[in-house]
């Protein structure tokens, strides 16, 4: 996870970037300044160690594949059945992730992102979930939408070994992407061309398979959240070969510091980009302000609200009355509290917040309660933080992402703090007062904009704001549920 100053500098190099000429980012008639800027904001095509190593990991899964083949035959001639029985004409699909169920209701797992989406439209039009698994997925049946598993190993074993067998021993480096790697590192931006072209190769590659099985179901418009991840580029890239529509539905904050979501060029106004959706689904207008967005017929703005799995309170209901002894103690035990002050944590602690933490120690009746990030955080990490700094644990609570329910423990918090996490917006909603722990306002204009926080990286600042708790009574908190389905009908639909 990078660090407020280091994504400044990202914001820096890209709007360079944006100036040279477009034809440099050209190949076979697709811009790939996307996936340029999806390599600059990850650390996927850097390490050059790390990703020969990751080679090396391939070749003995290549090994253990062999072996495993008279398993594999089978299970796919199963699976065709399957697949063949539920694949259908639909007018509409929503591509899920199968790592996203952190939610539950009525005792069932869903999907936070797309599964409000799915319910809701599902209702009006004939729908359709898929999610993409690996080959040994064992298919959950828990699930509050029933999702249609889609493996590619089981149905074009063939054409998966031929691609993995030519790009093991066969790769041939192509220029453009050599070419691409040297103007990069102008701009202190070294990234490997060998797994740069190798992304692109198997985005390219899934969305051939993609594009036959969407052609089949005949869809009107496609549905997904989190668009530049690997598949769904592949599902993007399908759809407009096929002239589908594609729709990313806002999974988080917007902001200019999200390189995917902002800085692009002003070449590509009025050709758009084959790597991007057609339309991106926001809960609020002012979530998502880049004049791109504005100016383009290619890629439009669509203001349809932030839908829930069910009302606020009925959520609330449902899964505070199924909660497991071990949560029902620990919000039993943080009530004793006056201040309950909840950091999302995205990485690390921030100095500002250890500090502030040790002015509060003589607080009694305050409680840190630290959420780690489910993949960017490391418990034991943060422990040596604090003692580092000899800060005493007596009430400091350390919780890993999956075993307390967010919505409840944002509920049950008097204070919400954040250093980069959209968790803001979601607080937001649940009327907590909320401080950003950095003075970067220009990377969160429409945090701004709507009030929705202070904002600080002074520690007595800090303790002021918390000690002050209060929110701005002039703004509609309900207005992310309100949407506008008559203008997505409008604009996605017909």
């Amino acid at each position: 996870m990078h660090s407020l100053s280091e994504i400044n500098k990202q914001i820096k190099i890209i709007k360079k970037l944006i100036k040279l000429n477009s034809k440099i980012f050209y190949y076979k008639n697709i811009n790939y300044f996307p996936l340029v800027k999806l390599a600059i904001a990850s650390e996927n095509f850097k390490n050059k160690k790390k990703n020969d190593n990751k080679r090396n990991n391939n070749y003995f899964s290549n090994i253990k594949f062999i072996l495993n083949l008279p398993f594999i035959l089978v299970n796919s001639f199963f699976y065709k059945k399957y697949f063949k029985k539920n694949l259908k004409k639909k007018d509409v699909v929503f591509f899920s992730d199968i790592g996203a169920y952190n939610d539950k209701y009525n005792k069932k797992k869903y999907n936070s992102f797309i599964d409000p989406y799915f319910k809701k439209i599902k209702k009006k039009y004939k729908s359709i979930k898929i999610e993409i698994a690996p080959h040994w997925y064992k298919c959950e049946k828990n699930k509050l939408f029933q999702p249609l598993y889609l493996k590619f190993l089981y149905l074009d074993l063939i054409k998966i070994i031929f691609f993995k067998i030519k790009r093991f021993y066969f790769f041939q480096e192509i220029k453009f992407y050599k070419d691409l790697e040297i103007l990069l590192k102008k701009y202190s931006i070294n990234i490997e061309s060998k797994s740069f072209q190798e992304k692109f190769d198997q985005i390219y590659f899934y969305s051939q398979l993609l594009e036959t099985i969407i052609k089949k179901i005949n869809p009107k418009t496609v549905f997904l959240a989190c668009y530049y991840n690997d598949m769904n580029l592949s599902v993007v890239l399908a759809c407009k070969r096929l002239n589908i529509k594609t729709v990313d539905i806002q999974h988080g904050g917007f902001e200019p510091e999200h390189l995917l979501y902002s800085n692009w060029q002003n070449s590509e106004i009025k050709k758009g980009y084959e790597l991007l959706p057609d339309f991106f689904w926001i809960w609020h207008e002012n979530l998502l302000i880049d004049k791109f967005y504005y100016k383009n017929k290619n890629h439009k703005i669509i203001t349809g609200g932030k839908y829930l799995i069910e009302k606020r309170n009925k959520i609330y209901n449902d899964v505070y009355k199924n909660i497991s002894i071990h949560e029902r103690y620990f919000f039993k035990f943080i009530r004793r509290y006056k201040k309950r002050i909840l950091f999302c944590a995205t990485s690390d602690l921030p100095k500002c917040l250890i500090e502030a933490i040790k002015i509060s120690q003589k607080n009694k009746d305050w409680i840190w309660i630290i959420r780690l990030h489910p993949r960017h955080s490391n418990h034991k990490r943060i422990q040596q933080q604090l003692f580092k700094e000899k800060i005493s644990l007596k009430r400091i609570i350390i919780q890993e992402a999956s075993k307390i329910n967010l919505y409840l423990m944002i509920k049950k918090s008097s204070d919400v703090l954040i250093d980069q996490s959209s968790i803001a917006l979601d607080a937001f909603c649940l009327k907590k007062p909320i401080v950003i722990l950095n003075n970067y306002k220009n990377l969160y204009k429409t945090y701004k904009k709507i009030k929705l926080c202070n904002f600080s990286n002074e520690p007595l600042k800090i303790i002021y704001y918390i000690k002050k708790n209060k929110l701005d009574k002039n703004f509609n908190f309900s207005i992310f549920d309100r949407g506008n389905f008559s203008l997505v009908k409008k604009n996605i639909f017909n």
